[in-house]
């Protein structure tokens, strides 16, 4: 690439913003009648607390072994195995 295109494509790109820019000036309302529209705040009194349980799920890692062996004993004692 030469200077010159480099030079050109900057230009284009100024001239773009410029022109996006007066644009969106031309084009948007002014914010004075935005504010005239809209209706007063009123203060809202603050939520209730909440009073019910919450439950966690976090993942776990259990040997297969711990459980072959606490099902094993299980077995035993449930069916007299």
């Amino acid at each position: 690439m030469n200077i010159r295109t480099i030079l050109v494509g900057a230009f284009v790109v100024v001239i773009a913003f410029i022109g996006a820019s007066a644009l969106l000036n031309l084009l948007w309302p002014a914010t004075t009648p935005l504010q005239q529209g809209r209706p007063a705040l009123v203060a809202v009194p603050p939520l209730q607390p909440l009073t019910g349980t919450s439950t966690v799920l976090a993942p776990a890692a259990i040997a297969l072994g711990a459980i072959r062996e606490l099902t094993g004993r299980a077995t035993f004692r449930l069916y007299g195995l």
